[in-house]
């Protein structure tokens, strides 16, 4: 019945087209009698196109018109609305959120709780279930991944979302394969315990009879395995090649192309030899789709692994090794020569000599083809071109504008690409980029010499400063790196290029955002000791002037970096002397007066390297000078958490110093013990009824003026560290942050001159506590230590600390932080404005374009005050850049505050 309907309505539309070719309207009439319905998904769109019956010149009926993809639709073959493409996948990415706001980490826990009890239980709504897997992503794109115990509450999904992958709820499992999709993106190899875990559940709903479900599995896959790259997960989906369903076996092969195609060769050589075993399984399956996605995984895994294929294919019968030369239309391919060809200019890489007298024969176009097959080619290329842009596709190899065309065509484009990245106008380098990065996604290996040539023109791109081609550059770059494995001769200076722009303040949120993901590809496939030797030849080369953000880039990148690398490994790192250089640079980088990002970045990095291997680093901390050691004993202490009794004995941190004595906490402030005191506030593990004694003991300390000069020199930085942890805990110690911030204010009065390589943290921590929505007496606290802060002599470094709390995203914190400045703008002289005025303008031009309203008019009021501190002249070489409105808003503003002056 669904035919009958089918070939009636194509029939209406043929009656319709009075207009149309007569060779073009038989080819259509022709296509309308072979027409069936939907076959089973097929993830990336490739046919099959029964290549059982080569010998025939006739129009068959093929999967390239009746199958339907998950991931890519062909232009005019749209989804039907009960199946779910790839494109549905991304909107539902950028677009189906539910507004979610994270407070802290514990709120972060207690929702990811909430979500797996609802997830776990199939009684409930299956609505409310719904909402429940999109606020998961709404917590991932609100930044619940900056907590690490982000990831221990996701392991905890993984049975939760098993059940929700049983559903008999389409929409349920839509959204489940949707947000295991959205969590395999944003997180990449960080999922890939996950992808192992669910692929077997996603493989069940292939052959689902609801389009829904099978759609939406294969999509989901299709992510999965684009996203972890990883042996288990290949593991887990060579498992299910076995399955007794021919849809599941079908897909499963196309899925083993896909992988083929997308991974580098060292994910695949743990399994190479499984591989092969599929394929050889494949190539005697009894569907015909499998056999033909078996066929063309063989020519991916020959572009992997060549001497391997070459022995497969001796190995099978004639009839198969018939059917991978692939007699198409009258074109041969002859795959043992192409391999051969292949490996022998894989050994002429490594030989100029060789390399320049041997000649490759390629298969030529075909002087002629019937006009039958042309008239097929074309209405093919016209009506059915698909969306993938992966070139071992069958359907392209049969079909495309390129089908005929030989290994020296492509070197032509090629050419072309690198012509166009060599000329001097950007709009051609980005054309040139754009085309190389469709030839990698079709699949396009570069030999040595090829890769040789694009390195250097993308390196010499990279010094470009246009928005347009950088966004292009970043795009391509993780495509080279995830296809060639041949990279590491360019690692030095892609990680020098992207982390100096990393640190540029000219680079925009949105290419901010596409660079880091650029490095975590790089973090994710070059080896931790190489980037490790790289990042500290960065760091200690002379010609490279580092800014602060760059080294506050570079510091955030090390982190992670670090944290790959095994302990045994890092010991012989450690002995580098470049190494040992880089980081006695870090230790100075942590006292860094003038950005407190910095200081903590580099701290983290500092506990990162002990963590890894502490013998090793204790013993290169030792041949440090006196004062290094004291900077890193003094990080060490602050950052790592200590626990009391036993577990203190047991640290894996030797400290230099001895241990403390027994607590001795009395009433009186002479009997206090600073060392004790000390340890006890940096004891995590206490109650916090308990730091809160502490705290007033500290209190009484400070108020006190007991402790002697010389002693109150060297105490001040850590009591203040100490006092600037606790004001940024959580919302239910606010007693604690009170207490805190008394003492806080008591210190800066004391002596507020030491408080300098701090202030930014200092200023910072001040600001956000005025953020408290629960306690108005830490607001009021918070306000007297903002005064206090603003009576120190060095007005212009006040300045530029308040000003650099301005950010992008913190909306909040900015109207807190404009407030500040204005007033902190009146109250200085026109000469200690003029000093920060650089500074000050850039982040309150920054908070002007804003999309708060209330961050905008704050800014304009800072900007008034700056005008009327500084005057027209020195302003407005800042201002010239400003929109044509915002600037006559601000005259406005200028001249209201100008008639009530006079008034």
């Amino acid at each position: 019945m669904v035919v009958k309907y089918k070939q009636n309505y194509i029939g209406l539309c043929i009656k319709g087209k009075k207009g149309i070719e007569k060779g073009r309207k038989d080819i259509i009439i022709d296509f309308k009698s072979s027409s069936v319905p939907s076959t089973p998904t097929n993830h990336s769109n490739f046919t099959s196109n029964n290549e059982e019956r080569v010998a025939s010149t006739k129009l068959k009926k093929s999967s390239s018109f009746s199958g339907t993809s998950c991931s890519n639709f062909t232009k005019n073959d749209r989804p039907t609305v009960s199946s779910i493409d790839r494109d549905a996948f991304l909107k539902c990415f950028e677009e189906d959120f539910i507004p979610v706001k994270i407070v802290n980490v514990k709120d972060m826990q207690d929702r990811m709780f909430q979500i797996k009890l609802t997830l776990a239980s199939p009684h409930i709504d299956w609505e409310k279930r719904c909402s429940t897997l999109k606020e998961i992503r709404s917590l991932i794109a609100n930044g619940a991944t900056r907590y690490d115990e982000f990831f221990s509450c996701l392991r905890l999904l993984e049975p939760s979302m098993q059940v929700t992958l049983k559903d008999l709820r389409s929409q349920v499992v839509r959204e489940t394969c949707i947000t295991l999709a959205y969590l395999s993106v944003k997180l990449r190899s960080k999922f890939d315990h996950f992808t192992e875990i669910i692929l077997s559940y996603l493989f069940a709903l292939i052959p689902n009879a609801v389009k829904v479900m099978s759609s939406s599995a294969c999509t989901c896959i299709s992510f999965l395995l684009e996203n972890s790259r990883n042996s288990n997960v290949l593991s887990s989906l060579l498992k299910q090649l076995k399955s007794k369903s021919n849809v599941i076996r079908r897909e499963g092969y196309d899925f083993i192309a896909l992988v083929l195609t997308k991974w580098s060769t060292r994910y695949l050589e743990k399994n190479a030899d499984a591989i092969q075993e599929c394929i050889v399984a494949g190539l005697s399956d009894a569907d015909s789709d499998a056999r033909a996605h078996a066929r063309r995984g063989f020519w991916a895994y020959a572009d992997h692994f060549p001497n391997k294929a070459e022995q497969l294919r001796r190995s099978l019968d004639f009839s198969k090794q018939k059917l991978l030369q692939g007699k198409i239309n009258g074109v041969v391919t002859k795959v043992a020569s192409s391999i051969r060809t292949r490996s022998q200019s894989a050994d002429r890489s490594k030989s100029k000599d060789i390399s320049h007298s041997a000649k490759v024969d390629t298969p030529q176009r075909p002087r002629q083809a019937t006009c039958k097959n042309l008239k097929v080619k074309r209405f093919v290329q016209d009506n059915f071109e698909p969306e993938s842009d992966d070139a071992h596709s069958e359907s392209s190899s049969l079909y495309s504008n390129t089908s005929f065309s030989s290994h020296g065509s492509r070197s032509e484009d090629l050419l072309h690409v690198i012509k166009n990245l060599d000329n001097s106008l950007w709009m051609d380098k980005r054309e040139g980029l754009l085309s190389l990065k469709s030839l990698l996604l079709n699949g396009r290996k570069l030999n040595f010499e090829e890769l040789k040539q694009i390195m250097e023109c993308i390196v010499r791109t990279l010094h470009e400063q246009h928005a347009k081609l950088f966004s292009s550059l970043l795009d391509v770059i993780p495509e080279l790196i995830s296809t060639h494995s041949n990279m590491s001769n360019w690692l030095y200076i892609l990680l020098v290029r992207l982390l100096l722009r990393g640190g540029s303040s000219d680079v925009l949120g949105s290419l901010q955002i596409k660079l880091w993901k650029c490095l975590q590809v790089i973090r994710d496939t070059f080896d931790p000791s190489e980037q490790i030797q790289c990042l500290a030849k960065i760091i200690i080369e002379p010609s490279l002037s580092l800014s602060l953000k760059v080294k506050e880039t570079i510091s955030t990148y090390a982190i992670e970096v670090v944290k790959r690398i095994d302990g045994e490994i890092m010991e012989k790192l450690l002995k580098d002397n470049g190494i040992r250089l880089a980081v006695s640079k870090i230790i100075m980088w942590t006292s860094e007066p003038k950005s407190g990002e910095l200081r903590t970045a580099s701290c983290k990095l500092i506990v990162a390297l002990f963590d890894c291997n502490p013998p090793a680093f204790q013993s290169i901390l030792s041949s440090m000078p006196h004062s290094f050691r004291q900077k890193t004993t003094a990080v060490l202490k602050t950052f790592v958490k200590r626990a009391t009794g036993d577990e203190h004995k047991n640290s894996r941190f030797i400290s230099p110093f001895p241990p403390p004595p027994p607590p001795v906490v009395d009433n009186g402030v002479n009997d206090i013990d600073i060392d004790q005191l000390l340890h006890n506030l940096s004891n995590y593990e206490l109650e916090n009824g308990k730091r809160m004694d502490h705290f007033r003991a500290l209190l009484k300390v400070t108020t006190s003026g007991s402790i002697p000069e010389d002693e109150w020199d060297s105490f001040y930085s850590s009591i203040l560290l100490l006092i600037l942890d606790a004001v940024s805990g959580k919302e239910e110690e606010d007693n604690l942050k009170e207490i805190a911030l008394k003492t806080l204010n008591e210190l800066l009065q004391s002596d507020i001159t030491k408080v300098g390589k701090y202030l930014d943290l200092t200023t910072k921590k001040i600001l956000e506590c005025k953020l408290s929505e629960n306690s108005q007496g830490i607001k009021t606290v918070a306000d007297k230590c903002l005064k206090t802060l603003m009576k120190m002599s060095d007005l212009p470094l006040l300045l530029i600390s308040i000003s650099s709390c301005i950010t992008a995203d913190l909306h909040e914190l900015n109207v807190i932080s404009l407030h500040a400045l204005k007033d902190l703008i009146e109250k200085s002289s026109r000469e200690q404005s003029m000093d920060a005025l650089s500074s000050i303008a850039s982040k309150v031009i920054l908070a002007y374009y804003s999309p708060e309203s209330s961050v905008r008019k704050c800014a304009v009021v800072a900007l008034v005050a700056l005008y009327m501190k500084v005057g027209d002249t020195i302003l407005k070489n800042y201002l010239k850049d400003l929109a044509p409105a915002k600037l006559q808003l601000l005259e406005l503003y200028i001249e209201k505050l100008s008639k009530k002056e006079r008034n």
